[in-house]
């Protein structure tokens, strides 16, 4: 039974002979398909470690360029100004009791805009106004005595200084009652108010360096100029009456024609420049004070319509609802922007509005580009 037992024991051996036949081809394999699995696991996280690290991208900076627009001699830029602007101060201090007129609001001369607390005027007034009718009844009944012969010269003359000096103390009550109301001094558009009403108007100048009795500021928006520093070297380009363009900066899509009407006799010894206007032909309601504008000299006046468009390569945009968008970037974030296409030709796409002349563009969008999205500049260029 025991020779049985043992027999069947050893047939179930594996033989040493066979197993070294077997295992190395096994072996092979086996570290093969972990070679394979390292490999595709490194791979695999390499490229989530690309696709999560924030993404490099090229930006091209947006051109300028002027469609129809004739030859240009000088470039330069400025700030809108009304022709005619004033900072309408009180004649007198108190309390701001109402304000009658809102900003943007187109005024004419002698319409009312505030009034200030009267209350101490019109008592003088009326105090002074008493003591001007004793005077003149005094003045009536002496006048008749003193043709009469009851009373010297020198009484009746005492009754007519009587009377000025009340008539003159009257006037300058009626002067500073009146000035309780604050009246436009011309016409135009109250571009700022200074007080609001319960405010205190004060003598002196306050921190914002404007005078403590000043209301409001009012302009005459119907005429409209660029206000320009031109480098003495570049003065000679510039000439009485020369045609020029004036493009808003916060206009792209609007052009205005203008011309030289005012090159100052004496220059900034300073900054060695020299200051110019340029008055507008036609300014219209979007055209605000101190808005910042290029102003185009020209050698000929521009006819018909001036178009000012932004350049961009044509792979700068991605359309989305049948809208076109662009990224720009902004302390390394994508910002979507949407943009008005007028016109794609040689690879460029010509903006009607969405971006500035200054912006910046990834010049090659992606799928996976979101706004908000952080990003590496790369390289930056200016659009050809």
């Amino acid at each position: 039974m025991k020779n049985e037992k043992e027999e069947l024991i050893y047939s179930l051996k594996i033989d040493p002979e066979k197993r070294a036949e077997k295992s190395p081809g096994f072996t092979r394999k086996r570290k093969l398909l972990v070679v394979s699995v390292i490999a595709l696991l490194a791979l695999a996280g390499f490229g989530l470690n690309q696709f999560l690290k924030d993404p490099q991208v090229d930006v091209v900076r947006a051109k300028v360029v002027q469609e129809g627009l004739p030859d240009i001699v000088l470039t330069a830029g400025g700030y809108v100004e009304a022709d005619s602007t004033i900072l309408i101060s009180s004649q007198i201090n108190g309390q701001v009791k109402s304000i009658k007129i809102e900003e943007g609001q187109f005024v004419h001369k002698g319409d009312l805009l505030a009034t200030i607390e009267d209350n101490d005027y019109r008592a003088k007034y009326n105090l002074t106004k008493a003591d001007l009718d004793l005077a003149s009844a005094t003045l009536k009944r002496k006048t008749s005595l003193y043709k009469s012969g009851v009373i010297s010269r020198a009484e009746y003359d005492e009754a007519v200084r009587q009377f000025k000096v009340k008539d003159a103390e009257t006037a300058s009550a009626k002067y500073f009652l009146d000035n309780t109301e604050v009246r436009a001094p011309i016409d135009g558009t109250i571009i700022k108010k200074e007080k609001e009403a319960g405010e205190f108007l004060l003598p002196g100048i306050t921190s914002e360096g404007v005078p403590g009795s000043a209301v409001m500021k009012i302009a005459d928006l119907r005429v409209m100029n660029v206000e320009l520093d031109i480098l003495e070297s570049d003065l000679p380009k510039v000439l009485m009456d020369q045609p020029a363009m004036v493009f808003p900066d916060a206009l792209p899509d609007h052009s205005y024609k203008a011309k030289v009407f005012y090159i100052s006799p004496q220059a900034d010894k300073q900054k060695s420049i020299v200051q110019v206007k340029v008055r507008i032909d036609t300014p219209d309601s979007l055209l605000k004070p101190d808005m910042s504008a290029r102003v185009y000299f020209l050698k000929n006046a521009a006819e018909g319509k001036v178009a000012r468009r932004i350049v961009i390569p044509e792979t700068a945009m991605f359309a989305r609802d049948g809208k076109n968008y662009v990224f720009t970037v902004v302390k390394d974030q994508l910002k979507e922007k949407p943009v008005e296409v007028a016109e794609v030709k040689d690879g460029q796409a010509y903006l009607a509005s969405g971006l500035e002349g200054d912006d910046s563009v990834v010049e090659k969008t992606r799928k996976r580009f979101h706004d908000g999205m952080k990003v590496v500049v790369k390289s930056a260029v200016v659009a050809d």
